[in-house]
């Protein structure tokens, strides 16, 4: 799961289509190795790696394709608690993130909005500089939009 990251992060930095094939590839090596029920290995307490379909939504955020991401956080969305824990947070960050890059202003904003909170109210500056840096991205894609400017004051 790692090196996908790694490998989708550079591609996102670089354009490298030679990246973005070994993240594609560092995934089907995941799935290959992740147990289909990682809570029962014995392994398991030592990760930090909860649910691989959150870092295979990341990677697929960074290789530009949110609809895919989309996908996979939607099924990592059932597993995490509603409440406001760090993979709560963490999760509704990557879920903003996906629906902005698929167009969606409205729910995307709603989602900013939500993880923003929830992270001032874990004391997470991480998870408020990720947002802070989604926020950035939207202005500078939709400068005019009102719902972009209505966010601002998230960040105060």
């Amino acid at each position: 799961m790692e090196l996908a990251e790694t490998h989708s992060s550079l591609a996102a930095l670089h354009g490298n289509s030679e990246y973005n094939r070994e993240a594609l590839r560092s995934v089907e090596l995941m799935h290959e190795a992740f147990p289909d029920r990682p809570k029962e290995d014995q392994n398991f307490a030592y990760t930090h790696f909860k649910l691989p379909q959150g870092y295979e939504g990341l990677i697929y955020l960074y290789l530009k394709q949110p609809g895919k991401a989309w996908d996979l956080l939607t099924e990592m969305d059932k597993a995490v608690p509603v409440c406001i824990v760090p993979d709560r947070v963490q999760l509704t960050v990557w879920q903003a993130r996906a629906l902005i890059g698929m167009g969606d202003l409205t729910q995307g904003s709603y989602y900013l909005e939500t993880a923003v909170n929830a992270a001032k109210a874990l004391g997470s500056t991480l998870r408020q500089q990720e947002s802070f840096h989604i926020y950035q991205q939207m202005l500078v894609k939709r400068p005019h939009e009102q719902q972009v400017r209505d966010l601002v004051e998230l960040f105060h």
